[in-house]
Parts: structure tokens; sequence; C-alpha cells
């Protein structure tokens, strides 16, 4: 597992970085023996508990015998709002066939002009996909990006520091507008509409968001794939996700020209970040539970304190 959660061996550089006026913490490392995939026999990636929730992922397990129409080598999955176009836009410049959540025919941006890509599906040849749509094993997704029943060989697990993350998430996603997103979230995780006490539409917004935050990366965690925490990723990163998805290496001075050049992909508009204090005032035991499932992460570590909410 890559990530600020675990203190192994596997760790060798923790860097704080500044893009877009967010501060992250990123751990940088080596894949880590618990992670799961295609050829995991390891009891704890083999069990029936364990592939009792693969099955309900587009992971491929072998030792799991999931069934897939086609077989893809790579999904980097997070919550909407993550930095997961940012990702297509580097795994891209590097020459992979990588697709964004909305699936479409060239496999490469500007797919709006792109003939036939009212398709929307992946093609042999391709890559994968960066998206939070296509975790979960599902016949109807929302959106139209369709995997007819394929599958892929490593799921990668990206993390935003949560501030930024339900703020954007909450303000920008229509899960309070359409009962289509709405409803495809609440089929994968536990969602609740709040309360007619909670008459104010920020709140409300909020409160779906918080949940959303919290079911997702709980699901990405369950599934023990490699994990990473980035708005600006590094070299290291980039090797790491290439590696897990078994793909060839890029040369580190080719990818550092990539960061370098890279700019923010698919920024929105909208109102200032939120603080811990509003999530606490929206719903304490949510907000308790976001600050000790991001805590493992790496955020807020120099805080010694079980929940923001005094």
């Amino acid at each position: 597992m890559v990530g600020c959660a675990r203190t192994t061996a596997s760790f060798s550089v923790l860097t704080l970085i500044f893009v877009s006026q967010v501060y992250v913490v990123i751990c940088i490392g080596d894949l880590d023996s618990d992670d799961c995939n295609l050829d995991s026999t390891k009891p704890s990636c083999c069990g029936e508990h364990h592939c009792g929730i693969v099955r309900k992922s587009t992971l491929f397990s072998t030792c799991c015998k999931t069934t897939a129409t086609n077989l893809w080598p790579l999904l980097v999955s997070a919550t909407p709002r993550s930095g997961t176009n940012y990702i297509v836009y580097v795994l891209q410049e590097l020459g992979l066939r990588v697709n964004n959540d909305y699936i479409f025919e060239s496999g490469f941006r500007n797919w709006s002009t792109q003939p036939g890509w009212f398709n929307h599906e992946l093609h042999t040849g391709d890559v994968g996909l960066v998206s939070w749509i296509h975790l979960f094993a599902d016949r109807n997704y929302f959106g139209p990006g369709k995997l007819n029943g394929g599958r892929f060989k490593a799921i990668v697990h990206l993390v935003r520091d949560p501030l930024p993350s339900i703020t954007s998430i909450a303000f920008t996603e229509p899960m309070l507008q359409r009962s289509s997103y709405r409803n495809f979230v609440a089929r994968h995780i536990t969602l609740h509409m709040p309360g007619p006490e909670m008459v104010n539409t920020a709140q409300v917004k909020l409160y779906l968001a918080m949940q959303f935050y919290l079911g997702w990366h709980r699901f990405l965690d369950s599934l023990h794939v490699p994990r990473f925490l980035l708005e600006n990723i590094t070299v290291q990163t980039v090797q790491m996700i290439l590696r897990a998805a078994d793909l060839p290496s890029a040369e580190p001075a080719t990818i550092q020209n990539i960061l370098d050049t890279a700019g923010a992909q698919n920024q929105r508009k909208h109102r200032a970040e939120v603080t811990w204090e509003e999530l606490c005032a929206v719903n304490r035991t949510l907000t308790a539970e976001i600050w000790e499932l991001t805590q493992g992460y790496g955020y807020n570590t120099e805080k010694k304190i079980e929940s923001p909410c005094a």
C-alpha cells in the first residue's frame, strides 16, 4: 500500500507540495506486499470475505474467480473532484490510451470533436480508465461510459484532502439535483437523505458529499489495492502506477518533463473551501469518521485529537 497510513519499509520519501492553492502530503514508496491484484494467491486476498468485496468491484481476480468479457490493465479510482483529469493528462502524455469517466472512442483528449465518440466504450489496446464511476460492477452506470462486463487487472486508489474534495463534490456535482446520479451512488454505498430538520440546501449538499467521500474511500480501502495521495504527482508516483498495472516503465526525465509542463485540469468554480467546523455543524458523527479515515491516510496527523468537533 502506498500511502501515509502505514509506516513500512516501502516508504522512501515524504514530500509536502503546493499546487492550485491546496497543500497535500504525499507519501512516495513502492508497492506493498499486502496489496491484492490479478494474480494474488495470498489468503488475505483470496478468502471468501475479500472475494465478496472484489466481486462487487471491477477488479479482476483469478483466485476470486471473477468473470470478465474484456480485461484492461488499469483503473485509477477515487471520488469525483480528486484530480482524476490531471492523472488522465499525465498518463496520456506518456502515450497511454487512458480515458476519463465519459469513455470515448479515440482514447485521447478533445473527445467532443472525435468521430464516433458517442460509442463511449473501451476498445482493444486501451490501457483503462481514471474514473470514480467504474469502480463498481454495474449494468447501468451513471453517464454514457460502458464496460459491458469488462474488468481491470489492477486498481489504484487516489485520495485528495477531504476538505477541498468534499467542497467540490457538494457544490459542483449534481447529487442533490439529479436522482439518477444519487441513485447510482446509493446502489453501492450507504447514502441517507437528511431528515426534515435539515432545511439549509448547502448543508444537505454537504451531508450527501460527506457520505459519498467516506463510503467510496472505505470501499477502495477494503479492496487492498495501492493507494496514493496527490494534487501534483511525482515521478515515483507515476512509476508506481505503471508498476501496479504491469505497464512498461517510462524514463524519469520524461515523466518529470510532463509534470513540469502540466497545468491544472478541469477546475470548477465554487464557494470557499468548507471548514471542519462547518462539517461538524452538518453531522458530527460523519465528520469524526472522515477525520479518523483521513488521519489514517496522513492528513491532519499533527493534531492529536479524535475529532475536530469540540
